[in-house]
């Protein structure tokens, strides 16, 4: 949900912080609904010896948070009004509903697909930023796309068998 920018001494052109403050939005609405999701998996995984990917799933949504509200005070520092409601991330995730599951496949499938997609459209985020040249952004969608890499290896290492 984009607004008007607020006036700021920030040296960017205008036309440069409004087309910035759109992709981060569309990347905190997203990494907001998979918070989410990451919690509700942590909730009802089910398996004798779940601790492990329970605590891990718990250090996800923490990780997500962090990372979501570094792309928030970027939004404020071009000028724009981020809004992370419930609501609002309903409404703009591009993120699909996460089914009823319990088993830790399934779990560690859902999971393993949604930092994909993030992780992708984060690096989206890079290439646009770098093409409008807003190095602050790009930096900060960089770091967070590292982040996304790290977290999809650990999924996908527990999905392995073996």
């Amino acid at each position: 949900m984009t607004r008007a920018l607020q006036t700021t001494l920030n040296g960017m052109e205008q036309s440069v912080r409004a087309r910035s403050v759109v992709l981060l939005e569309r990347v905190l609405v997203d990494s907001l609904d998979l918070a989410s999701q990451v919690r509700t998996c942590h909730w009802v995984l089910r398996r004798p010896s779940f601790l492990s990917l329970h605590e891990h799933l718990d250090k996800l949504d923490d990780t997500l948070r962090d990372a979501a509200d570094e792309v928030a005070e970027r939004v404020t520092a071009l000028g724009g009004q981020p809004w992370g409601t419930s609501r609002t991330v309903a409404k703009g995730s591009r993120m699909t509903e996460l089914p009823e599951i319990f088993a830790q496949a399934d779990v560690l499938k859902a999971m393993a697909e949604r930092l994909a997609l993030l992780g992708n459209e984060v690096r989206s985020g890079i290439d646009q930023a770098t093409g409008i040249n807003d190095a602050v952004t790009a930096d900060i969608l960089t770091g967070f796309s590292a982040t996304l890499d790290k977290e999809l290896w650990f999924i996908e290492a527990w999905s392995h068998p073996g």
